[in-house]
């Protein structure tokens, strides 16, 4: 068997309890092979292993494969938890495979999987003619709130059941609008929820700028529910917004390396939808960027299925920015402690040296963070660690903003805050807290601590570190 030949073995589970558990969080597939595919003359390191059960689909291979050297796939194997082979396949039509490909993968298109052995990558879409020359600006207006040349903006609270707040509430504490209008947008099983756009986009008509409209676009049915139908309501969307001038940045199934959405760790399904989302709205809306948005790393590695990056990972031809979640969380128990003095710029760094300018060439955003200041949701009174609202929000808003990150991501291009008061519980753990993430519409003392501090030095959005929209 010729090393340029792909094994690819399908191990189904009809009970997700009984997956079985490693340390990375991924599925070792040969634990459960037959002896005989045990003793395939293709070792481990050249073989692609798909492990499918409903709704979820996990991908496990070696980062040193060279997937383009693939020719053709010689086997497909179904066992079961015993062991026991429940078909094997030796295709000699390649249509033969790319059936029974569709079907155990929950409707992922024949023709992508064909693309992907093949080689073969989809084309970057072209660069406007205004790019071409200079650094894309992302559709930041520069008479917006520009802070040591990051654009600043801000996630409003809308009707959130506690504290809700406007943009333009937010807008009335700066020196200057805010840059970004961050939003979230549960997506339904058939695209439904994006009429929620129409009532937000007529608030965001009326600000100053206008500022980009970064959607946080929310799978809520799963991955599987993102069908072609949805896909093209998603674009048509997304082109109907831009004709009005306004700029999206489109955060489609954020947070997807964690395990608190219905969308998340599911690295195959994820890249996708994401690339068939990417085709379709750059075929018709020409201002929306593709904006690719992990958590920020909680996992053993940037290479983890629960908590890394990598697996996740689309493509450089399917992303115009990478954003990132990230807040300070006071540590796994959610107490009220000063953030670590490098802390911002260590896991900033991090996800900048992969997909910013020293990786895959990308802008860099925050997409969302802040750091909360926790309370019992039953007595209102502060939960441990004793460290002053406004000192742990400060402290993290000026790590942000500091000369030393700038030196560090130069590259960052925006942050926005998240503005809003809400109960959650962390994840794996079974206390609700109250989370008030405000720094401008909450507590006196830091509100005018940072206003003070946003009404520094401003410059414009003509940064020399900007990089070009690829």
């Amino acid at each position: 068997m010729s090393k340029n030949t792909l094994l690819v073995y399908s191990l189904e589970l009809h009970d997700p309890r009984h997956l079985p558990k490693s340390a990375g969080g991924s599925l070792h597939i040969g634990d459960h092979l037959p002896q005989e595919l045990k003793k395939s003359p293709v070792e481990m390191e050249q073989t692609y292993n798909i492990a499918s059960w409903p709704n979820r689909v996990l991908t496990r291979y070696p980062s040193n494969f060279d997937f383009q050297s693939v020719k053709h796939v010689i086997s497909i194997s179904v066992v079961d938890l015993s062991g026991k082979m429940l078909f094997r396949s030796i295709p000699i039509h390649f249509l033969t495979i790319a059936m029974k490909l569709r079907f155990l993968f929950f409707g992922v298109s024949i023709f992508t999987f064909f693309n992907f052995l093949s080689g073969k990558k989809t084309q970057s879409h072209k660069l406007k003619a205004n790019q071409e020359s200079e650094c894309s600006t992302l559709g930041l207006n520069s008479d917006n709130l520009n802070f040591q040349g990051i654009a600043f903006g801000a996630i409003p609270a809308f009707k959130e059941p506690i504290h809700p707040n406007t943009p333009a509430q937010i807008n009335s504490k700066l020196p200057r609008p805010i840059s970004i209008m961050g939003d979230y947008v549960g997506l339904g099983r058939n695209a439904e929820g994006l009429k929620k756009i129409d009532w937000h986009l007529e608030t965001l008509l009326s600000l100053p700028g206008p500022p980009v409209y970064q959607i946080a676009l929310m799978p809520d049915h799963g991955l599987l529910s993102v069908s072609h139908l949805v896909i093209n309501r998603i674009a048509d969307k997304m082109a109907e917004i831009n004709e009005k001038n306004v700029t999206v940045w489109l955060r489609f199934a954020h947070e997807m390396n964690g395990q608190w959405y219905r969308w998340g760790l599911n690295p195959w399904v994820f890249k996708q939808k994401w690339r068939s989302l990417t085709r379709a709205v750059r075929s018709r809306a020409p201002d929306t960027y593709m904006m690719w948005s992990p958590n920020v790393r909680f996992g053993a590695s940037v290479d983890s299925i629960k908590g890394g990056y990598t697996p996740y990972w689309p493509g450089s031809d399917y992303v115009d920015i990478a954003g990132l979640s990230y807040y300070h969380f006071g540590g796994r128990e959610r107490n009220n402690i000063l953030p670590e003095a490098t802390a911002a710029i260590n896991n900033i760094s991090e996800f900048a040296n992969l997909y910013g300018l020293k990786g895959e060439g990308k802008p860099i955003v925050l997409a969302e963070t802040a750091a909360p200041y926790t309370r019992s949701v039953a007595t209102k009174k502060p939960v441990r660690g004793g460290a002053p609202e406004l000192n742990i929000k400060l402290a993290w808003l000026k790590q942000l903003f500091s000369e030393k990150m700038k030196k560090a991501v130069p590259e960052l291009r925006a942050i926005s805050w998240f503005e809003v008061v809400k109960v959650e519980k962390a994840p794996e753990s079974n206390t609700n807290k109250l989370e008030d993430f405000r720094l401008l519409l909450g507590d006196e003392a830091t509100q005018e601590q940072a206003i003070d501090f946003l009404n520094g030095d401003e410059v414009t959005n003509d940064d020399p570190t900007c990089i070009l929209r690829q």
